[in-house]
Order: C-alpha cells, then sequence, then structure tokens
C-alpha cells in the first residue's frame, strides 16, 4: 500500500483541542463501522463489494444513508464504545456533519467524495479527521486501504515495544515481511504481531522436514490441553498434514502426498524452497501452498468452524519444530543458513494484475474496477517505476512508420530484425527461433519487440520490483508459482495485456512468468523499468538478470539478458531499411 501521511499543510493546522475525556482509541477492523453519505447508493454498492473482496471486512459493518439527519443520529445516539465510524460523505451533505461531529469520540475518520474538490479541501483544512477529498472513489479505496493497514499497524496488539524489543532479533526484511531467527532468541516460539491472523512463509535451501504450530496456548505442550485451539501444518518427505486441535482433540483439515505439494527435493537449480501457512479470522480460513504466496497458489484450503470464532481470534503465538525437534538449539543451530521464517499479518489476498491511471478512472461505470490497480495502492519502488513509464511514448515524429518498417524488417529474410531473431535461437540452450525477441535500451528503459508467436523461457527477476506496459499489440501473459521443473503439475495464472495496459511485478509477486505474443500476423512492442531490491537474500545481485527454464527443460540457469543496441540507433537502421524498400 502506499505510504499514508499527514501533509505538511495538515500537520501545520491547529485544531480544536478534543473534549477533556476523550481518550485515543486505535481500531481494528471488527471494530469499525463504515458509513457512505450520498444521495445516491451506486458507488456505494460497487465500494462496498470491492472492499470486502480486498480487506474481507464484512459487509454488514457498512451503511447507507442518503440523509444528514438520519446519518447524524445514528452516529450519536447508536454508535457505542468501543465502536467507531469511517465516513465517506458528499461534500454537500457532510459539510454540516462533520461541522456537528468532528469532536465526537465516535468519529475517527472522514473521506469527502465530490467533484468540487478544490472547496472542499479548503474546508478540510479545519478539520483533523478529515484525511482526504477526492472526485475519484478508487482513490478513496487506496487511502483507506492504507489507513487501515496503518491503523492496524498501532493497536495495542502490534505495537513495537510489546513485541519487537530491541533483543528480540526481528527485522524488516521487505515492505510486507518481518524475519524472524529463533536460533539467535534461543526460542522456538513467538509471539504474532497481530492477534487472529498471519502468513508464516518458510524458505529453505535445504529439504528439511518441519511443523508450524499456531495457538492460542503460548507453550507448545499445552495444545493438547482444555481451552485451547491449536492449527498444526506438517510438512515432511513423504506427506503434507494440516490439523486442527480444539481443546486437545486432533481434528483433519486436510491432507496430500503428491510429490509436487510435500517437501521438495533440493537442488541448487531450484534456488530456494518456498512453503507458507496462511490464516484469517475474518474468512475462518486456513491455505497452504508451495511457491509464490498468494490464493490462487495454494494447495490445501480449509474453512475453520465459526462457532469457534473467539478462540480463532486469540491464536496469539507460532511454534515451530525443525526435524520434529523443538528447541534443542544445539541440535537446530547448524541449520541457520539453510532455513528461514516470515511472519506477514496482513491478510492474504489475491493481488490485481492490471494498473489504471488516474485519468482513466474517474468514474466507476467506465471501467471494471475489480480488475484494477490503482497506482497509489503500489510499494513506493513499483509506483515510481510506474510514473516514469506511464509518460513514455514510442511515436516518432520524424518516422511515423516506425512499427510498418519493424513489422516488414521481421518478415523480410533480409530484414535486420529477421537476421537477429535468428542469430538469436540458441540464447536459452536448444536452438528455437520461436523462443526469441528483440531487446533495446532507452535510458532507463528495455523496450522490447516479439515478433508473433514468439515467446520467453519461464523465468523470475528475482529481487526485482517492475513495470510493464504495452505499446502495441497485446501480450500474453503467464504467472507460475516457484521456478521449478515441475511446471507441468500446476496450472499458471494467465491473463492478456493489451496496447496501453500497465502491469507489474515485485519480489514478492508476479516474479516467475512466462510473456509470448499470442498474435498471428502483428507483434508486440512492451517498454519495461526494473529496479533490485538491495535488502534481498541475494545482495550480490543488484543489476537485471534472470534465472529461467532451458530449452531442454532439464535445466535452470542464470543470465545477465543482451541488449541488441540502442533503441535510437535501431530506429535509424529501421528507417534506413524503410527508405530503401520504399523506392525500389
Amino acid at each position: 500500500m502506499a505510504n499514508w501521511a499527514l501533509s505538511p499543510t495538515l500537520r501545520r493546522r491547529n485544531p480544536p483541542p478534543p473534549p477533556p475525556n476523550e481518550e485515543p482509541f486505535s481500531p481494528i477492523i471488527g471494530n469499525t463501522i463504515y458509513i457512505w453519505l450520498d444521495s445516491h447508493e451506486t458507488d456505494y454498492e460497487r465500494f462496498r463489494k470491492r472492499f470486502y473482496e480486498e480487506t474481507h471486512v464484512n459487509p454488514k459493518q457498512w451503511l447507507f444513508f442518503s440523509a444528514e439527519n438520519a446519518c447524524y443520529e445514528f452516529i450519536k445516539n447508536d454508535v457505542t464504545y468501543p465502536k467507531k465510524v469511517i465516513l465517506v460523505t458528499s461534500g454537500s451533505l457532510g459539510k454540516t456533519l462533520i461541522e456537528k461531529l468532528h469532536h465526537s469520540e465516535q468519529l475517527d475518520a472522514v473521506y469527502i467524495y465530490c467533484q468540487k474538490v478544490e472547496i472542499y479541501r479548503e474546508f478540510a483544512q479545519h478539520y483533523i479527521k478529515v484525511l482526504g477529498v477526492y472526485s475519484n472513489p478508487v482513490e478513496i479505496f487506496a487511502r483507506l486501504k492504507d489507513y487501515l493497514d496503518k491503523k492496524g499497524e498501532d493497536t495495542p496488539s502490534s505495537t513495537s515495544s510489546q513485541f519487537f524489543p530491541d533483543n528480540d532479533n526481528t527485522e524488516r526484511l521487505s515492505q510486507s515481511y518481518l524475519l524472524w531467527s529463533p536460533w539467535k532468541t534461543n526460542c522456538c516460539t513467538k509471539t504474532l504481531p497481530r492477534k487472529g491472523q498471519a502468513t508464516i512463509v518458510v524458505k529453505q535451501t535445504s529439504d528439511i522436514p518441519f511443523q508450524l504450530i499456531l495457538s492460542n496456548a503460548s507453550a507448545l505442550n499445552a495444545i493438547h490441553k482444555e481451552n485451547t485451539y491449536s492449527i498444526v501444518l506438517i510438512v515432511n518427505k513423504r506427506e503434507v498434514t494440516l490439523n486442527v486441535y480444539i481443546n486437545g482433540q486432533e481434528h483433519l483439515l486436510g491432507h496430500t502426498d503428491e510429490l509436487q505439494h510435500i517437501l521438495q527435493l533440493y537442488n541448487n537449480d531450484d534456488k530456494e524452497n518456498i512453503y507458507w501457512l496462511s490464516f484469517s479470522k475474518q474468512t475462518s480460513t486456513v491455505m497452504y501452498g508451495i511457491g509464490e504466496i498468494r490464493p490462487k497458489f495454494k494447495i490445501l484450503e480449509a474453512h475453520l468452524d465459526e462457532k469457534y470464532f473467539q478462540a480463532i481470534s486469540n491464536i496469539a503465538y507460532l511454534h515451530i519444530k525443525i526435524n520434529d525437534i523443538y528447541e534443542d538449539f544445539q541440535e537446530i543451530s547448524r541449520l541457520e543458513d539453510k532455513i528461514q521464517f516470515l511472519i506477514n499479518t496482513s491478510p492474504l489476498l489475491e493481488p490485481n494484475l492490471l494498473v489504471i491511471s488516474e485519468s482513466q478512472s474517474t468514474l466507476f461505470q467506465n471501467f471494471r474496477f475489480y480488475s484494477y490497480l490503482y497506482p497509489l495502492a503500489l510499494t513506493e519502488p513499483c509506483r515510481l517505476l510506474y510514473h516514469n513509464l506511464i509518460h513514455f511514448k514510442l511515436d516518432d515524429d520524424d518516422f511515423p512508420d516506425l512499427i510498418p518498417a519493424i513489422e516488414c524488417s521481421i518478415k523480410n529474410p533480409q530484414g535486420w530484425c529477421h537476421q537477429k531473431l535468428i542469430e538469436k535461437a540458441n540464447q536459452f540452450g536448444r536452438p528455437n527461433i520461436d523462443i526469441t525477441y528483440l531487446r533495446f535500451t532507452l535510458d532507463p528503459f528495455i523496450i522490447e519487440i516479439w515478433p508473433p508467436g514468439h515467446y520467453s523461457p519461464v523465468h523470475n527477476h528475482k529481487n526485482a520490483y517492475g513495470m510493464f506496459r504495452v505499446l502495441h499489440g497485446s501480450i500474453l501473459i503467464r504467472l507460475f508459482q516457484a521456478l521449478t521443473l515441475n511446471l507441468q503439475y500446476e496450472a499458471p495464472i494467465e491473463y492478456l495485456l493489451k496496447q496501453d495496459q500497465v502491469t507489474w511485478m515485485s519480489p514478492e509477486l508476479n516474479q516467475t512468468h512466462q510473456m509470448k505474443n499470442i498474435e498471428l500476423s502483428s507483434c508486440c512492442i512492451i517498454v519495461q523499468c526494473y529496479e533490485y531490491d538491495e535488502t534481498q537474500a541475494d545482495k550480490n545481485r543488484t543489476e537485471e538478470y534472470f534465472d529461467f527454464i532451458a530449452n531442454n527443460h532439464r535445466h535452470i540457469e542464470t543470465m545477465k539478458p543482451n541488449f541488441d543496441m540502442k533503441f535510437a540507433v535501431f530506429t535509424e537502421k529501421m528507417k534506413k531499411e524503410w527508405n530503401q524498400r520504399q523506392s525500389l
């Protein structure tokens, strides 16, 4: 999510002091009521549905009012501690309401949704609880999600002083995950940063059996006792089992013994194996997967009995066993450089793949809102790359026939493009001209040209942030859960990126992929740019490179891709070739 912060103007203003008896309160999602105040209900219904899909906030927590008086009476009389209200309101209906309720302890935050943005931004300067004025509901959506993430981090259940003391050896590995090193604390139990919700990731450069136990019991030997609730994942070389222990009684949630789902044999080609376990009190679900951490790549999924909601909500501890050993640190310390544990407290949601610009998203009804991601929701490196990429133009006023010239050069056996593609046929192993494309530099951009039917090997960019935009034609993108030689066993995520559409990649998501131009008669041209995350494990690689499955499908290799030439030089070459052809 985007980093939310008060603007310098908002920080400087001096609001009236709160009532003397008002105590600070940081709401969690369960204690929040969301109110939409507007004369029309259309945007509200779409917003509420999408908000549930993204955050799992129960739709029943949303209320719609079309009258200011009724909304005021409800907040004033029916919202009691510890409940809080987050209000999305039109400018005309919300102005008086904000003036009346701004000092009320029930009102936590306000977003104004209107067309007269400048007028209401001036009004908002006097009210610190008004966090933004927007004419775009997609931007409100992104800001509100970000605000909830920040408030969740500030609640008592996740304060740094309580769960991340200086000697805890917990460090931030990225914007999303915390790295936990049990051997540094001599403890195989970790207090979760947030009760009732977590994703646990195990990264291995080995094939070590392990167990993850999520429990409301602070001691592992207590999970078989009364008044305890525990989720237990066991991963070994024979099988994977997912169980729940309720008051000491074991219940099977899921099981698999398929080779591609159990503990993976490690070899240097596979780089590292990633396993994950995610649970959420909001959805009462638990999921297990291998590779990229997203719901569509889950292997096991179980729905937890909602009558134990309170027990699930109180899950606050992670216990681990390595090689069936618990807290024998002399024995397991030798594995420190082979296994990592990471923790994420956000809900595990399927990310949107396409990014829309601000000008594209001014009205809900013009776009399928559920399919897109707003730039504000991108991580900061991707957001900066996006703003560079979105303004790039391929058109050359001095040579408007560039694209037809490229098409001719690809098809003509004497063309430079055609000859270069033949020359590159063996760059990924066994010669195959279909696995070729052209690559040019135009700092800081990379431009790729994909002939009809051509495709890349399955590959990843490891610790890279990246943005991709189609300038001409379309490209099919296939996402895989991991870069392994067993890809035939798992169905990839597929989507078609069309002209002027933009997609993204981060160190955790969309990394392992394959691109293919499925058009039969037209090339595809893509512009892309990257930034490498030096905080990731492979710190020696801070320039572009990728790992790929060789054409023989027997090896995973690494290469630093070469560029065919600078794009400006290529353009001149195409211009010369085109003019010669036209003169014939």
